[in-house]
């Protein structure tokens, strides 16, 4: 009954519930290991946690719905943005997080294939198994220029409060 109330007949199936109860449990796991965090390592970490729980949940919405394997490599992709925006992560992170990203739409779109041996279309100008894992690449390209213009921003606003401090103590 609340799946036709809230969801309509046609637009969810029973295994998707699974993938939305298992990203609630990673949230709040994070969430309280975040609210005790003393350092930004800790934050990190449980960032790093709930970008897990993400993916899985992420990655199992992906095969419970085969038919969206074109579409969902630009999911995964702007999730990757969001996620690496969201999270001052170093430069190294987002690389790190971009293989995290790239690994889980490769096996889930090889698991729809191979497992379930659902017949993935193809277009005349995109092939899934070369354009996806490209698009994240370009994705990850995109959150690691803005991360490194975002730290030669806070350097340089370092450098100048540091000019400014040394002329007030002069004065």
């Amino acid at each position: 009954l609340l799946r036709h109330v809230f969801l309509g007949a046609n637009t969810f199936r029973p295994w998707e519930m699974s993938f939305w109860v298992l990203l609630l449990i990673g949230t709040l796991i994070s969430y309280s290991w975040n609210k005790r965090a003393t350092t930004r390592s800790d934050s990190k970490a449980a960032a790093l946690v709930y970008t897990l729980f993400f993916l899985w949940a992420f990655s199992g919405i992906a095969v419970v719905y085969p038919e969206t394997q074109l579409i969902f490599v630009f999911y995964y992709a702007f999730a990757l943005l969001f996620t690496s925006m969201l999270i001052p992560w170093y430069i190294g992170e987002i690389v790190m997080l971009s293989a995290l990203y790239m690994a889980a739409s490769i096996a889930a779109y090889d698991y729809v294939l191979y497992v379930l041996n659902y017949p993935v279309p193809s277009l005349p100008r995109f092939n899934p198994p070369v354009d996806g894992p490209l698009f994240i690449l370009i994705a990850a390209f995109i959150c690691i220029v803005i991360r490194r213009k975002e730290i030669e921003r806070n350097i340089h606003n370092f450098v100048l409060l540091k000019r400014i401090e040394q002329q007030s103590g002069q004065m």
